[in-house]
């Protein structure tokens, strides 16, 4: 059969029992393990919350200084208009021309 086209020997063997085992398996080793997309996207959502946390205590942080910084002025500013208004006025003089 070899001298005539078209009718050449097959150069593997199908086995169709053999195939459906061998997907049944991928399929299994597809379902439990890990994908390498999925593996960098959980690192990447650990980068991503890593860096909220510190953002978020850095924000924290400033709110807090805002607000302690913020009473001091107040503070500051009350004691001067107490004291301007405690300091008795000078008199004008006028100068000599």
């Amino acid at each position: 059969m070899t001298g005539k086209a078209g009718n050449t020997r097959p150069f593997f063997v199908y086995a169709p029992e053999r195939r459906a085992d061998m997907a049944t398996s991928a399929k299994t080793a597809a379902a439990f393990k890990p994908k390498a997309s999925d593996v960098r996207l959980a690192k990447a959502d650990q980068t991503t919350e890593a860096a909220r946390a510190i953002n978020e205590a850095n924000a924290r942080a400033h709110a807090a200084k805002t607000e302690k910084l913020r009473a001091l002025r107040l503070e500051r500013e009350a004691a001067e208009a107490a004291e301007k208004e405690a300091a008795p006025k000078k008199k004008a003089t006028k100068k000599a021309v």
